[in-house]
């Protein structure tokens, strides 16, 4: 055992990482990750990107104090640019799923020999599960976890043999895996989400009336109108 005590976000990450992966951990948070990865033999080796120095510094100071130089590389890059052929694995987690998309569209090149990647966006889950599957990536799990009173998704996706068939409006929002296991943080999640929705549409409904705000309570509504559908199916 490693003495590295993850987060409950951060370990699911990890449950998610097969054995004897070649990872990369893309923007890697001082590289925890990595090098837990790598002392407990899950990873046989890794690759912690960072784009700023500061980070990058911090990073290389962590692997060094746990012994891990010669298994993890520190590199200092924009997103998928710190890697090369050698990696199957490729994580990345605590961003937007706007950031995210960009990150993988820019890098979608050096995602060739990439087999599995494990996606933790804050926000914006559905447009990076919309990017998936318009990009050859199909969504073979996924998870909630709670963590610190914050709910946080956990996609994970693998390059697909054939083109599969789109995802509903619910299944893009929400998850297809999620609605099928349908577990308990799922359900307290989306509550919490209708109830924010409901917030943001009264609140909208007070403010002066504008392009933005049109739109914005458009999307709004449709979210509530979906949201409330998944509700009645959990609880029927």
């Amino acid at each position: 055992m490693t003495g590295i005590k993850l987060s409950r976000r951060l370990q699911q990450i990890a449950n998610f990482v097969p054995a004897s992966s070649r990872i990369a951990d893309i923007g890697s948070d001082h590289g925890l990750l990595a090098c837990f990865l790598v002392a407990e033999g899950i990873a046989d080796m890794a690759v912690a990107g960072e784009v700023a120095e500061g980070p990058f510094c911090s990073t290389k100071k962590q692997v060094k104090e746990c012994g891990l130089d010669n298994k993890i590389s520190v590199r200092l890059g924009d997103g998928l640019a710190v890697i090369d052929g050698n990696i199957d694995v490729v994580i990345i987690a605590g961003m937007g799923g706007e950031l995210i998309v960009k990150i993988l569209s820019q890098g979608k090149p050096k995602l060739s020999g990439v087999r599995r990647m494990v996606l933790q966006p804050n926000v914006d889950e559905e447009k990076l599960r919309k990017w998936l599957y318009s990009n050859g990536w199909e969504i073979v799990d996924e998870d909630v976890v709670k963590d610190k009173r914050h709910f946080y998704e956990i996609i994970v996706a693998e390059q697909a043999c054939t083109q599969g068939a789109a995802l509903t409006a619910l299944e893009y929002l929400v998850g297809p895996v999620n609605l099928e296991m349908r577990t308990p943080l799922f359900h307290e999640k989306w509550e919490r989400e209708l109830a924010k929705r409901e917030k943001i549409l009264r609140g909208l409904k007070k403010a002066r009336f504008s392009a933005v705000s049109w739109h914005r309570r458009r999307e709004t509504k449709k979210e509530y109108r979906l949201i409330s559908q998944l509700l009645e199916l959990l609880n029927s």
